[in-house]
């Protein structure tokens, strides 16, 4: 048979043979290239499973940013460092704001490095410069020499582009140190250790704080025990912890000296018929650190230079210890709602020679010791020391109230303390003269012996005028107790409570540190998942091990480059990242730089292939 009968048209097609479906030859077909039709939801999960780095870092640094602002803004802005048995003393807590603020600038860092290198992959046309200086493995000075090669050049032609397009990607890669260091450092700016009580468990109800001078116990309480507290406390009162600290007031500045006398533990009665019983007494106070009292009224003082005042030494003054030829000049006067007031004691030359009631001459120099003092009620709790009874903290809890001194019932008191009436015992009299030597032995004292000293005396005198102010809260007990009656009640704003507790320290920023950290915080954490968002909704990623040496080695045989125009004018196919590295033979950033100026890279092929 020849091949013509064998290739015959008209007979009829061999038929195969019945065959199992597994004999059949199988036809290859022609491949299509993947396009990237998926719907948005698959190709946001496909990249998010591709990019799961960026993803988890980002929402471990979400996580950790909102506990964060939450512990900025209670235990720093508001102060409620307390929480249960947990307490956030003040080096404790800068401790933690150290180590915070670092784990938050690290998580940006990487969310941000890592976002900036997957942005890369997605940017249409990205000049080569911007794709390696937001790559995660340039270092700080590398991008800084790719942004002055690379974009600088191109600024004043095309600033929009530049600055405000890819080069700003540079710039937040430079950028991202700094913002670090503010970030860490922001939260400290003026942050001071601030004074913080822990309150127990046992409350004592007692009447606390000091009252205005009540010149009727004048007639209860002996010369004697009067003139003991004024000869005790003139050297020293005002400096004493116990009962007095300093309280810095607006328009008190040089030539003023401002304090604050809370009234002190010592003087505090327990609420009870009579009030002879100190708020130590049945113990329940015994094991307490740190003792605190709420809201007691105390007396603020100024005391001014009084360079300006002149005193009539007849109608002002008043002179005593004649009766031991040591005479004292004690003057004072009205000055509005304040009282000037100023001293001086015989001289040595006239006490040696017995002449201080004969010769007056020196009673009409003007005085160098002399003072303006003016008072105010404040509402305040303080916090005292268990053991010593010093003040640790005082917190008004009221504004200033002026409380208007008056000269005359300074003046009684003076009476009272220095001229001896015709009913004065023996004890008073001799309490009297005391009194009056040791204060002209003062003036004697500093005037010969200390000539260049010009304050002491003054202050003494801050402490003689203070200490009615401080005591006649304990006359008023006294009288109380001992006349019958009740003529002699503590007013009703002096019934408070006495709270045992422990005393710590807090850390205290200034509050606008702390908004400015939680707002600038939430606008960095929006910015980044903003741009999370977007780069997966794009077309799909190719996906990534993790290991950025190994990615990076697999996408730089996908990735082509291109130059825009070549120097000849002609145009040139577009090449691999690898063929580009491995036909460039220059050796340093400034170079390379330059070179990549007119590369772009293509995109198209960057995905999943």
């Amino acid at each position: 048979m020849d091949q013509a009968q064998l290739t015959n048209s008209n007979d009829p097609p061999m038929l195969l043979p019945n065959l199992p479906d597994s004999y059949r030859p199988t036809i290859p077909q022609a491949s299509r290239p993947r396009t990237s039709s998926a719907k948005p939801s698959k190709n946001l999960w496909r990249n998010a499973r591709a990019n799961g780095d960026v993803v988890y870092i980002f929402v471990a640094w979400m996580i950790f940013t909102v506990l964060y602002m939450f512990f900025i803004y209670f235990v720093l802005i508001e102060g409620k460092v307390q929480v249960g048995a947990v307490f956030f003393g003040a080096s404790t807590t800068n401790l933690l704001v150290s180590i915070f603020s670092q784990i938050f600038v690290v998580l940006a860092a990487m969310t941000v490095h890592g976002l900036l290198t997957t942005l890369r992959l997605v940017l249409k046309d990205a000049s080569l410069v911007t794709f390696f200086g937001i790559g995660s493995s340039s270092g700080w000075s590398s991008v800084l020499k790719l942004l002055a090669a690379g974009w600088f050049p191109k600024l004043w032609c095309n600033f929009t582009s530049v600055l405000l397009g890819e080069g700003s990607l540079l710039v937040v890669i430079l950028g991202i140190p700094i913002v670090g260091l503010a970030f860490g450092s922001v939260l400290k700016y003026r942050a001071t250790f601030e004074y913080y009580f822990v309150p127990g468990h046992i409350k004592v109800p007692v009447f606390a704080g000091l009252i205005p001078l009540d010149n009727r116990v004048l007639d209860i309480v002996p010369p004697a025990v009067l003139c003991l507290y004024i000869s005790g406390w003139t050297s020293s009162l005002l400096t004493n912890n116990k009962y007095a600290t300093s309280f810095p007031m607006d328009g008190c500045g040089t030539g003023c000296r401002s304090l604050v006398l809370p009234g002190g533990i010592e003087l505090a009665r327990q609420v009870g018929p009579s009030l002879n019983r100190s708020m130590f007494e049945g113990g329940l106070l015994d094991n307490a650190e740190t003792i605190r009292i709420n809201n007691a009224p105390g007396i603020v003082t100024t005391y001014r230079n009084a360079s300006d005042i002149t005193f009539d030494p007849v109608g002002d003054c008043l002179y005593a210890g004649q009766a031991i030829n040591d005479t004292l000049q004690m003057c004072i006067r009205q000055v509005g709602q304040s009282i000037a007031v100023g001293w001086a004691g015989c001289p040595q030359e006239l006490y040696d020679t017995n002449s201080c009631n004969t010769n007056r001459t020196w009673t009409t120099a003007p005085l160098k010791w002399a003072t303006v003092m003016a008072t105010y009620k404040q509402f305040a709790t303080t916090a005292y020391n268990r053991q010593n009874f010093s003040i640790i903290d005082v917190r008004p809890t009221a504004d200033l109230e002026p409380m208007p001194v008056n000269a005359s019932d300074y003046l009684a008191i003076f009476k009272k303390i220095m001229i001896p009436t015709s009913a004065a015992t023996d004890p008073d009299r001799a309490a009297i003269d005391s009194l009056i030597y040791s204060l002209t032995w003062l003036h004697r004292t500093y005037r010969a012996s200390f000539p260049d000293d010009q304050n002491s005396l003054v202050t003494n005198l801050h402490n003689f005028l203070a200490i009615p102010l401080q005591f006649t809260v304990t006359a008023v007990q006294f009288a109380n107790y001992t006349v019958i009656g009740g003529k002699f009640p503590l007013p009703e704003d002096t019934a408070t409570v006495a709270t045992d507790g422990w005393s710590k320290s807090r850390l205290a920023i200034q509050p606008w540190t702390g908004w400015l950290f939680i707002v600038a915080a939430a606008a960095m954490l929006l910015a980044v998942m903003a741009g999370i968002m977007w780069i997966l909704g794009e077309a799909p990623l190719a996906p990534a091990t993790g290991i950025r040496d190994f990615d990076t080695l697999r996408l730089a045989g996908r990735i082509k480059v291109k130059r825009e125009r070549r120097r000849d004018g002609e145009r040139e196919d577009a090449i691999t990242l690898i063929d580009f590295a491995r036909d460039t033979d220059i050796d340093s950033t400034w170079g390379l730089a330059k070179e990549m100026r007119d590369w772009k890279v293509i995109t198209d092929d960057v995905g999943e292939t």
